[in-house]
């Protein structure tokens, strides 16, 4: 699995990648991490302050709240609400963040799109469907096959299940 994920970062670095390497990667990777580490040392409070601190860095980070669904303990009613809780907060800091700098910005915002209703667009909706669908040396798809080949097909055990879902998401996340 190391060795994938090392091939995926010098990947990342060759031209042939393009330019896939922003500063507010490292921080969201440590928030990413801190929030699945404390969720498998069942720090779960814990783990929702770090996703709501790191969702800021980057809205990747917002994937890791999935791991409530898998929360022992927890009636569904509390997962879900604790599970809204972090997407509200995340909206509403990130409209008054960028209100605040006068930036017009969606939300939960895709590729350009200034307003939820750009999402729905037929041109936005054209583009996407033909980025996931076109096949380049930099698709995301091959970008990340590595990891997820290694982490969804060879490390497959049941209780790495919420791991996976998490790991699912962001690849999804990082397309978008």
């Amino acid at each position: 699995i190391n060795v994938c994920i090392f091939a995926g970062l010098t990947y990342n670095f060759s031209p042939v990648g393009g330019f896939y390497f922003y500063p507010w990667d490292i921080p969201s990777t440590l928030f990413f991490a801190l929030a699945v580490l404390l969720f498998d040392r069942r720090k779960i409070w814990q783990m929702v302050v770090v996703i709501c601190v790191g969702c800021f860095y980057k809205e990747t980070v917002l994937a890791c709240a999935l791991l409530l669904f898998f929360v022992d303990g927890w009636k569904w009613w509390r997962r879900l609400v604790t599970f809204a809780g972090i997407m509200l907060l995340y909206g509403v800091g990130k409209k008054l963040m960028m209100s605040s700098l006068h930036i017009n910005a969606a939300v939960f915002s895709m590729n350009e799109s200034k307003t939820v209703a750009d999402l729905f667009h037929t041109d936005k909706l054209v583009e996407n469907t033909t980025f996931v669908f076109t096949p380049t040396l930099n698709h995301y798809a091959f970008v990340h096959a590595g990891t997820v080949l290694a982490v969804l097909v060879l490390g497959w055990q049941y209780r790495f299940l919420p791991y996976m879902v998490v790991i699912l998401a962001h690849e999804i996340d990082r397309k978008s």
